[in-house]
């Protein structure tokens, strides 16, 4: 007979805890969150497992303190299974009930284009996260090509994370363009923001971004009379403006019409496209503090970049 592990301390025995109880799994816009009930006794951590086929979960994340737990590593459409255990002196405990969920498929994902980068460096605010990605000079041609167009029809908000390894560049660096006719959201020679048609009559922040090597919060916001430009979560400029523009595929990172010269020279994370939607400044600065309370608008279009391998940024929106 098997008899369960056991450790005697000072008169007092102790066993390995119970399961967690009350495991769910909420599938939220690009994340699933994992809630349960303390396991019953001394629980030192929990240990989640996840697998992508019911009954293979294996080991995922270790040393969590408690629930909830976020999983930001999924691929949007794709449903996971999880169990939890927890684990004390004397060892883990047994695996709870199963859970799963799928978050929604945004369906417009972008092919890394050139060898743009995975690296580890990200955002502080994205604490959970595991990467980002690195794209080269502007000779460089690198960019994310999404597979379908975006429905950049006024209005529409922007918001990404940048960091730059160059300033004062020759060229506009993308952050998110299109050609032709299309929409393009970018940093002009001038270390400005700017928004506009692409290739011709844009308007720009008054703000610069001349710091190198350090995450900054972006975004413009256009209503079809004035853009509006945020830095770090903060308003930075308001300017008139006039402007129609046509649904197109679009480049991260880049300008999509003219990628040979315009590469972002730098790191891009968590690029979120909304359209028909002007985006408050309260949301905007909730997005760059990442917190969730004041997030109340789903993305159409959201790019994570977080994904660390792969020719694929998934799209985690609405849409």
């Amino acid at each position: 007979m098997l008899l369960p592990k056991v450790l005697y301390s000072l008169g007092a025995i102790y066993y390995p805890p119970l399961a967690p109880s009350s495991v769910a799994a909420i599938v939220g816009t690009g994340i699933i969150t994992l809630t349960w009930t303390a396991s019953q006794g001394l629980v030192n951590s929990y240990t989640v497992y996840r697998s992508t086929s019911s009954g293979g979960e294996t080991s995922f994340v270790t040393g969590i303190s408690g629930s909830p737990y976020i999983d930001n590593s999924v691929v949007p459409g794709t449903t996971y299974y999880y169990q939890v255990t927890a684990t004390n002196v004397v060892g883990e405990g047994p695996k709870s009930l199963e859970v799963h969920g799928a978050t929604a498929d945004g369906g417009n994902h972008g092919t890394l284009t050139n060898s743009p980068t995975w690296q580890t460096s990200k955002p502080s605010v994205l604490s959970t996260w595991g990467n980002s990605l690195l794209i080269g000079n502007q000779a460089s041609n690198q960019y994310v090509l999404t597979s379908g167009t975006l429905s950049d029809t006024v209005p529409f908000s922007v918001t990404a994370w940048i960091n730059r390894t160059a300033t004062g560049l020759a060229h506009s660096a993308g952050i998110l363009g299109g050609n032709g006719n299309g929409m393009g959201f970018y940093i002009v020679s001038t270390d400005k923001l700017s928004v506009g048609k692409v290739g011709t009559n844009q308007v720009t922040s008054t703000g610069t971004i001349t710091s190198t090597n350090t995450w900054v919060h972006v975004a413009v916001t256009y209503d079809g009379t004035n853009a509006r430009f945020y830095i770090n979560g903060t308003l930075d400029s308001m300017v008139s403006y006039s402007q129609t523009f046509s649904s197109v595929v679009f480049a991260l990172g880049n300008i999509e019409g003219d990628p040979t010269t315009q590469a972002l020279n730098g790191a891009i994370s968590d690029v979120r496209f909304y359209s028909n939607t002007i985006l408050s400044g309260t949301e905007i600065a909730a997005i760059a503090a990442g917190t969730t309370s004041g997030q109340t608008t789903t993305p159409t279009q959201w790019w994570k970049c977080n994904e660390g391998t792969g020719v694929t940024a998934y799209d985690s929106g609405s849409s």
